[in-house]
């Protein structure tokens, strides 16, 4: 077998990707972590894998208790934003609409019915101002073989059903806990490649939801992933968080220090 060429860090793209965030109800100190991991690796673009804005204000929802602010979720959300603009500087940031985004457009056509198309969650947020690119809720963004959406499967094999659905290797979010599934797929001459669903963690609080009874099951965590310019393929890394912190490359991301 011949020998392959020698592998250079700008052979491959550098991809961060969050899930599950719902500013402005995040923890801050999870939140903390994964900033200070950005600002370290410099990565070449950075998704935000849906549900970073929760939308609280406009959920059609209703359990009898009073909405928050939508004026204030909104620029908590924004400020954020602007964080990870500043981070990231002109790399490229693509947000994927989430289930908890898509409640501001289910609000727009059951109240303001007038306004749709014209008034949506990107011109809320002003994704426009951060230079942001955003994919529809369920739709998938591709960089080589490996796809990115929010996920519409919450079961306990959500991994394998959205691989099955979408039928590409595919980088999940929506359950708020870790899980990865992989089919192994023949290639040309024998050779074999994987192709897998990857669920990524959330960064809200795991220890209590007040629309569930008993512990939530959550984790917290964001993944990383190497994709090959030339080849498209890839290598995935789901990073899970204890206590608000993690260790990469010999380094402890600590949220609370």
């Amino acid at each position: 077998m011949p020998a392959r060429k020698k592998w250079a860090r700008k052979d491959a793209e550098l991809v961060l990707v969050c899930s599950d965030v719902h500013v402005p109800y995040h923890d801050p100190f999870a939140w903390r972590a994964f900033l200070a991991r950005l600002e370290d690796v410099k990565p070449d673009r950075l998704i935000i894998n849906g549900d970073f804005a929760d939308f609280l204000s406009v959920s059609l929802h209703e359990d009898g208790s009073p909405a928050p602010d939508f004026a204030v979720e909104v620029e908590a959300v924004r400020a954020e934003l602007a964080r990870l603009h500043k981070i990231m500087g002109r790399r490229p940031i693509h947000y994927i609409e989430g289930n908890h985004e898509h409640r501001y457009v289910r609000y727009v056509a059951k109240k303001a019915p007038t306004l749709r198309g014209r008034e949506t969650w990107q011109s809320a947020l002003g994704l426009v101002d951060f230079a942001i690119t955003s994919t529809k809720y369920g739709e998938v963004f591709k960089i080589g073989h490996l796809g990115f959406t929010h996920g519409v499967y919450a079961g306990d094999a959500y991994a394998k059903q959205h691989l099955l659905r979408y039928g590409t290797s595919l980088v999940i979010g929506h359950c708020h806990r870790a899980q990865i599934h992989t089919i192994p797929v023949a290639g040309p001459e024998g050779s074999q490649h994987v192709r897998g669903g990857f669920g990524i963690p959330c960064l809200c609080p795991v220890d209590e939801a007040p629309y569930l009874k008993g512990p939530t099951g959550w984790t917290q965590g964001h993944g990383e992933f190497y994709v090959e310019r030339a080849s498209g393929r890839f290598t995935a890394d789901v990073v899970i968080y204890t206590a608000q912190r993690f260790w990469r490359d010999g380094k402890c991301y600590d949220g609370r220090a």
